[in-house]
């Protein structure tokens, strides 16, 4: 792989340290306190699960996994620090026998888009763990809408940061690559 085994470690690493960023800018705007442990504990061994249980072909060259599904939730449910520590130990510690470095890549993704989707999901009126909200029309503006547009960013930043390990480890040109998974797993990220 000569050049290009580097730019992959350089890539992976980049994407893990501006996860850690994000983590950290959640904690500071919201930080978990001790009544979420039980909720980030279930999340984190649910996510461990549906990763690990991963259908790799349900028909069309489809994959299935709950980890998007799981990660949601913890947007909703604990915020943007608690969302992308639920992504960091899903893929670090899924069972399957995926090469390290692919888990380091999996998880500094998936707890990036977390971390995004929980700011996205604040930022845009969401009630964490919909405390308070009651009611028909609060709960679409402080929980359904909020968590639309997370979704829509977490399937965005997935496809762009997908994108450019597959740039660097198959050539793939990004634009192309965006478009066809935004075509055929996009549709699915905002279904469920």
């Amino acid at each position: 792989m000569g050049v290009h085994s580097y730019a992959v470690v350089i890539y992976i690493a980049a994407v893990a340290v501006g996860a850690s960023g994000l983590a950290a800018l959640g904690w500071r705007l919201h930080p978990l306190h001790e009544d979420d442990m039980v909720a980030l504990l279930v999340l984190c061994g649910m996510g461990i699960l549906g990763e690990s249980v991963r259908e790799s072909d349900v028909g069309r060259k489809t994959g299935l996994s709950f980890t998007s599904i799981v990660s949601l939730t913890s947007v909703a449910l604990l915020g943007p620090f608690g969302a992308a520590v639920v992504g960091a130990v899903a893929h670090l510690f899924e069972l399957n026998k995926h090469p390290f470095q692919v888990r380091v890549f999996n998880s500094a993704m998936t707890s990036a888009f977390g971390a995004v989707g929980g700011l996205v999901y604040l930022l845009t009126g969401g009630a964490i763990g919909a405390i308070g909200v009651r009611g028909v029309w609060p709960i679409l503006i402080h929980v359904g809408a909020p968590l639309m547009l997370a979704d829509i960013v977490i399937c965005l930043l997935n496809a762009l940061i997908l994108s450019g390990i597959v740039r660097l480890t198959q050539g793939i040109p990004i634009r192309r690559f965006v478009l066809g998974m935004l075509g055929t797993s996009g549709p699915s990220y905002v279904g469920y």
